[in-house]
């Protein structure tokens, strides 16, 4: 948690943390809502994630012509390229995430989605060769994993 200079816990970049994690949160519980609700209308998971990815696209590219997001780079194939990659395993992830709302209940969605930090931190050393998480990070996985296993 950020802290300036006199350990005072009102600053501005401390308030600033945590409202980004309030909003982070709130924000994806909320979309969480709103796409079970959509898929319950359309069920069509792949078409409800490509319009709110134009969606996104064009609030990014609406928002840069008025200049309220500052310097926002064109796309040019030499940028997009290297990123490819990781653009379309975005992509698959929305639609997995899409097609789990589809069917199972936003509960077990959150659960699998809060199981991920556990894979993440067995994945790591396994595959890129990076240090095991300390004994703290262990007993919050632990208690993470507990949380899952009871609901």
């Amino acid at each position: 948690m950020p802290v300036d200079k006199a350990g005072d816990l009102t600053s501005t970049t401390t308030v600033a943390f945590w409202a980004s994690i309030i909003l982070y949160s709130l924000f994806s519980s909320s979309m969480l809502l709103v796409n079970k609700l959509t898929l319950s209308y359309l069920a069509f998971p792949s078409t409800v994630s490509f319009i709110q990815i134009i969606a996104a696209v064009a609030i990014i590219r609406g928002a840069s012509v008025f200049n309220l997001l500052g310097d926002v780079d064109a796309l040019e194939k030499d940028k997009v390229m290297p990123y490819l990659f990781y653009v379309v395993l975005f992509a698959l992830a929305l639609l997995a995430n899409m097609k789990s709302l589809q069917h199972a209940n936003v509960e077990t969605v959150i659960v699998f989605r809060s199981l991920t930090p556990a894979a993440v931190a067995l994945l790591d050393p396994a595959f890129l060769e990076r240090d095991l998480p300390s004994p703290r990070s262990w007993l919050a996985l632990a208690v993470i994993v507990a949380g899952a296993a009871a609901y």
